[in-house]
This record gives C-alpha cells, structure tokens and sequence, in this order.
C-alpha cells in the first residue's frame, strides 16, 4: 500500500478498449491522435521544497499528476502491471519532476549501476527527455535508476538513435525506496538548458523500467517504431510561464602553481617554478544562440578515454570528451549513420595522442528561427611537435517540414609558416553538404527516411596538386525503413582514393560499398514463453574504386528468438 502521505487515488481504466491480447487487455491506440498528450505544469513557491525523493510536500499533494502510461514492452498497448504518477512543477529558476513508481513487490526492485552514465540495462530505471524548442527534432535526455544514479545526454534525430552521453547538464536527483516501491524529486536548472522564454510549451516524455518483468512502459508513443528517443512522439507540457535563465553568464577560471628542485649528483640543484591559469566566460547572446570564449584552456578534467584493443589496420574513432567541445555536438552531426565525419574535435588540441596547449577560441552555437548554427575559432599554442595553428569551423543547418533539413559543414585548418615545410602546407578547406528527409507518417504511421551527403577538400599538400575533386571527395545516400514488424535499408557510399579532411576522421578511403539489409520480427503476443522472432538477411559488398570487390558478406538470420 502507498504511504499515507502520498494521498494517492487508482485513476480508473480509460472505458475505450480493443479486446484482449494474452491475458492483457490493450487500451485504444492514441498515437494517431491529431492532439498530442499534454499536462499542465504548476508554478511554486521555491521556499516550500524539500528535496528528499519523497514527494511529502503540500504543494505535491495538489498535483493531481499524470498516470496514463501504456506498454511497449511485452505486450504493445497494453496496460501497465504496475501503476506509475508523474508531477510536473516549477519556479523561475528550476523544473521539478516528481515521480511515483509504485512496486507490488518492493524487494524484486533491481539497482545495480552507481557509475554516472552507465547503461541501466541490469536496473529499474526512470528516463524523461524534453523538447524545449518544440521541434520534434533535438532534445535532452536524463535517466536515473532507484539508488540516484544520474545518466544524461543530447538527443538528435536521425537515422536510428543519436544520443550524445559525454554531454554532461547541470542537475540532481534524490529517491527513495519504501515498501510502496520507489519514488524520485528530480531538480533541473533552467540555466542548464537552451530553449526560448517566449515559448510556455516544451515537448515531454517519460518512460519506467521494471526490470525484473523486463516491462517498458511510455507515457507517449508506445508504438515500437516509436519511444522515447522520438522527440516528434513526445507529449507536451504547458504553462511555462515566467521563467528565467538568469543573466546567461557563466565564469569559469583556474589556475595553478608548480616547483620543483632536485638534487643534483654533483652537488647543488635543479629549481623549476611556473604559474599558469585561464578563463572560460559563456554569454547568452539571445535565449537560443549562446557565445563562448575560452582563454589557456584547461582539461585537467576531461574523463579518460575507455580503453580499446584494435585488431584492424584501421584506427579507431575515440569519442571527444572535452567539455568545450561537447557543447552543441549535436548541431555538428552530419550524415548521422552514413560513417563520414569531416568535422571531428579531437584533431583540435591533440596530435598523436599528446595533448597542444590551446592559447584561445571562441564559438557560437544555438538557433535562429528553424537554423541550427554552430561556429568556432581555436588557436593552438607551438609546440616541440607541432607549429602554432588555427582551426575554423561553421555548421549551419535549417530545418524544413517536420522532421527533414539540409546542412552544410565547412572546416579551415592554417599551420604558421606551413609553408616551410616539406613538403609545404598550404591552408586546408573543407566544405560538406547533407540532406535529410524523414517522415513518420509514410502510409499513415510509418516511418521512412533518406539520406545523402557529399564532402569535397582541397590537396593537403602541394604535392597533392594533381589529385582531382573526385580522388579527394567522399558521397553517398541512404534509405531507411525503420519499422516493425518489417524493417530494412540500403545505403551507399564511396571514398576517394586521397579523401582526408584535415579537421575530420576517416577510418578508411579508396572504396565503394552496397549495403541492403531487411528484417521480419513479429510479435508472438499469445505466448506466454516467446516475445518475439526475428529473421534478417543483409549483404555487404565493398569494392575498390575501380569496381574490384575487396569484401563480401552475407549474413544470415535464420531464426532469432526473443523470450
């Protein structure tokens, strides 16, 4: 039974019902509704908030909350086996989300994980992401499992899921396990978030884990090709009203000192002393575009790279972790799931593993209207490895009908007295263009997705001059057929024999590949033992540039079961 300081009434079955499945009864299907779910969310007096994971206030007690919550795992549609409340409130400065998450056995509650971001697949969990542009097409993500564990990310549309974790926001959970089941308060800071104060309606979803049953339950879209990290399915909360990020400035400096002094074999001693600091300043020029400028930049910080055995003679693509750079990482995405970076961070600050001194740099990133914008200047220090060298990047994105945009990506890298090299350097340009077209309402409510990019750079030496676009290009598309029970894709892409953007990632060049895929899964929803079959063919053929085939697979699903 829940605490008596809850005050929590059963909201009774929705009365529309489409018959039985199993032994569950399906509610109607409302994700073909012209209106979106929404909430209202309830403004407070900050002063009244103690945050304990209790939801014991007063104030809580009044929210009616949300309930309405339908299976998308094991049975789609069906009705949850356990009962779930959201409550939604807020000041000017904060977002507070309380949540209910009632257990008819409270020792069958399964927590595991207490490293920050690490996949809950073992754990109860509660996940929410929020759309505050309302655009259906970015929006950040948080999750947490009963014990507080915090996991958070940038969630991007695209084609299959995009979800940035080394984004680390600003925010904090508390829980609390009793024998009702677990409950959570969870604190948001509307400074750690862009969205326009204009705008009193943000996109909202949530979605509970119970683990033990290996159920998923979604407040909206419950359909299987659709979820949670599907901003254009979320629901909608409303009544924002009055909220501020602050002055939109952010100082952040350090600085440190060092001396050493070593005895010598001889007699007397080596003395070292140095000083050095630096300044990290971010301004909201306008509610959504953001500028940033950082002065001796410090990673001292920056998260270690997970470590990686490479049996290929291809490198590996490490993940940037580097705060400066996560940043609008979401905007500088291209091509998403096409395998073509010609934007990639860690070739800024780094070089052979060893870190350069950044001297300084400047960004700006956000939105203008329906364009994403993201540019930066950086200047690195000279160094014994490498000469002083400036680095330029403009994305610039605009998004057209629901779900589709076009971008271009240009990249500049100058190396001091490049020149003198041998053989010389000249100033490296980089220019790439993407298109995306998505839909998720393709024969009522399916979801189809194109995609095609093209990426051309000048020669990377002067010995290169030869070479012409095509050698130094890179092109391909994609179609994509993300559904259930029936999905597929095919995609091509080729890379020129001399493809290497200066300021980008390229694991392999000089090739052409073709790639179908399709794959039945069917729901076996009458079975008690079996979930879901699965039979998936798809063949990969690469070839050289001159058409000779370099690898062949097929592969082959004969049966999957899922139990």
């Amino acid at each position: 039974p829940p605490p008596p300081l809850f005050f929590y009434t059963p909201t009774p079955d929705p009365p529309i019902l489409s018959g039985l499945v199993g032994s569950e009864m399906c509610i109607r299907d409302r994700s073909q509704d012209s209106n979106p779910k929404s909430f209202e969310a309830i403004k407070i007096n900050s002063e009244e908030i103690i945050l304990d994971g209790k939801l014991d206030e007063s104030f809580w007690k009044d929210i009616i909350g949300i309930d309405d919550f339908l299976m998308q795992e094991p049975i789609e549609g069906g009705k949850p086996t356990e009962n779930t409340i959201i409550k939604v409130a807020y000041d000017e400065n904060y977002l507070y989300i309380g949540a209910i998450l009632y257990d008819s056995d409270p020792n069958g509650i399964k927590s595991f994980k207490m490293r920050k971001d690490s996949p809950l697949n073992t754990d109860d969990r509660f996940m929410l992401i929020l759309d505050t542009y309302l655009d259906g097409r970015n929006a950040y993500f948080f999750e947490i499992n009963p014990k507080g564990l915090m996991g958070d990310g940038l969630l991007t549309i695209g084609q299959g899921l995009s979800l940035n974790k080394n984004w680390d926001g600003i925010w904090r959970p508390w829980t609390h396990i009793g024998d009702f089941g677990w409950s959570t308060e969870i604190r948001i800071p509307f400074h750690t978030l862009n969205f326009d104060p204009k705008i009193s309606t943000w996109g909202i979803n949530f979605q509970r884990t119970v683990r033990r049953k290996n159920e998923e339950i979604l407040w909206s879209g419950h359909k299987r090709n659709q979820g949670l990290f599907r901003p254009q399915n979320a629901g909608r909360i409303t009544s924002l009203n009055n909220i501020s990020q602050g002055l939109g400035l952010e100082i952040v400096g350090y600085g440190k000192t060092q001396a050493s002094k070593i005895e010598k074999d001889l007699g007397g001693y080596d003395k070292d002393a140095n000083i050095d600091g630096g300044l990290n300043i971010n301004y909201n020029l306008t509610p959504g575009l953001k500028a940033s400028v950082t002065l001796n930049t410090d990673f001292a910080e920056t998260e270690v790279d997970d470590r990686q055995i490479n049996l290929t003679r291809f490198p590996i693509r490490f993940p940037e972790k580097r705060d400066f750079f996560l940043e609008g990482a979401n905007i500088y995405q291209f091509a998403s799931r096409s395998g073509v970076y010609p934007y990639f961070s860690r070739k800024i600050g780094l070089q052979s593993g060893n870190p350069i001194p950044i001297l300084f740099g400047g960004r700006i990133i956000g939105k203008i209207g329906k364009v994403e914008v993201a540019a930066q200047q950086v200047k690195t220090r000279e160094t014994d490895l490498v000469n002083s060298e400036d680095f330029s990047v403009i994305r610039l994105k605009q998004n057209f009908w629901k779900e589709s945009s076009i971008g271009v990506l240009y990249t500049r890298r100058h190396t001091n007295k490049g020149n003198e090299f041998v053989p010389p350097l000249p100033d490296r340009n980089t220019l790439g263009v993407d298109l995306t077209l998505n839909t998720s309402t393709f024969l009522k409510n399916q979801n189809l997705q194109f995609q095609a990019f093209a990426v051309i750079h000048n020669p990377n030496t002067l010995h290169e001059i030869n070479n012409n676009i095509w050698d130094r290009s890179a092109r391909g598309l994609r179609f994509n057929f993300p559904n259930d029970p029936w999905s597929g894709s095919l995609s091509y892409r080729e890379f020129g024999v001399s493809y290497d953007p200066a300021v980008g990632f390229s694991r392999r060049n000089s090739f052409r590949r073709v790639e179908p895929r399709i794959r039945f899964s069917p729901l076996i929803e009458k079975s008690s033992v079996i979930r879901e079959l699965q039979w998936e063919i798809s063949f990969e053929n690469l070839m050289s540039l001159d058409w000779k085939r370099l690898t062949q697979n097929i592969r082959l699903t004969p049966l999957s079961i899922r139990f």
